[in-house]
C-alpha cells in the first residue's frame, strides 16, 4: 500500500469518525438514525459549495460513495508492467540450430571431399532435392548462420511478445477526476479570495494554515483521485 493510499484511508476514517463518533456511545441504532443528518453537516463543512444545496439522503449517499471508492483504491493492487523473459525454448532452439549448422557443414565438407577423392564433379554427392533435410536445414535464416558463413544468434519472433503499454493519463481521466478538480478549485478560491473577490496565493496559504486539520484531511481524497491517473 502506497503512502498516498494510507493518507487517503486516514482521511476517510477521520470523516467517518466525525459522522458516527458522537453517536457511538449510544449504540448503533442511534448511529444509523443520525447518519444522514451528520453526513449532511460534515459534507457541507468539507465542501461549502454544497451548503444548503444537498439533502440528508444525498449527503449520506455521497459519504457511502467516498467510502466505497476509498476501499477500492486502497485494496486494488498497483499495475506493474513486466517484460516477459525469453522462453526456454528459444535458448534451446539457438543451441540446436548452432549444432545443426556445424553438423551440416561437416557433412557437406565430407561429401565434397569424397567427390574430389573419387574424381567426381564438385557437388555430385550433395542432395539437390529442396525437401531433403540437408538443404532445408542449410538455410542461413533457420540455422542462425549469416550469409558470410559466420554463426549468429537464432531468434524466433513468435516466441516473444511485447508487453502492453500502459494507458496514458488522459485516457484514465474521467468524471471522478473532474469532480475532484472542481472540489479543489472551489476550496482554493474560497480560501484565497479577499473581500474584493481577488485571488491571492499568500492569502490562500495563510488560510490553509488556520484551516482545521479535519477539513484538510478530507481533501486528500480528491488530491489522490487526481494523482492516481499518473501511476
Amino acid at each position: 500500500v502506497g503512502f498516498t493510499k494510507v493518507l487517503m484511508a486516514i482521511s476517510m476514517m477521520i470523516m467517518l469518525g466525525l459522522i458516527i463518533g458522537p453517536d457511538l456511545p449510544q449504540g448503533w441504532g442511534v448511529v444509523w438514525a443520525n447518519f444522514p443528518s451528520r453526513s449532511k453537516t460534515t459534507v457541507e463543512a468539507t465542501i461549502p459549495l454544497l451548503k444548503g444545496r444537498i439533502n440528508e439522503k444525498a449527503a449520506a449517499a455521497l459519504v457511502v460513495f467516498f467510502l466505497v471508492m476509498t476501499i477500492q483504491a486502497v485494496l486494488r493492487p498497483s499495475k506493474v508492467a513486466v517484460v516477459p523473459p525469453m522462453s526456454g525454448s528459444s535458448g534451446a532452439t539457438t543451441g540446436a540450430a548452432a549444432n545443426s549448422a556445424v553438423t551440416i557443414q561437416q557433412n557437406a565438407y565430407k561429401l565434397g571431399f569424397e567427390d574430389a577423392t573419387n574424381g567426381k564433379d564438385f557437388g555430385t554427392s550433395l542432395p539437390l532435392d529442396p525437401t531433403t533435410p540437408l538443404e532445408t536445414a542449410a538455410s542461413p535464416r533457420k540455422l542462425g548462420v549469416d550469409t558470410d558463413g559466420t554463426s549468429s544468434s537464432y531468434f524466433d519472433p513468435s516466441s516473444y511478445s511485447m508487453p502492453s503499454s500502459p494507458s496514458s493519463p488522459m485516457q484514465k481521466f474521467g468524471i471522478s477526476q473532474v469532480i475532484s478538480l472542481g472540489v479543489l478549485g472551489f476550496q482554493a478560491m474560497r480560501l484565497g479570495r479577499d473581500v474584493h473577490g481577488v485571488f491571492s496565493p499568500q492569502l490562500l496559504l495563510a488560510n490553509l494554515r488556520t484551516t482545521p486539520p479535519m477539513q484538510l484531511a478530507v481533501l486528500i481524497f480528491p488530491i489522490y483521485n487526481i494523482l492516481k491517473i499518473f501511476f
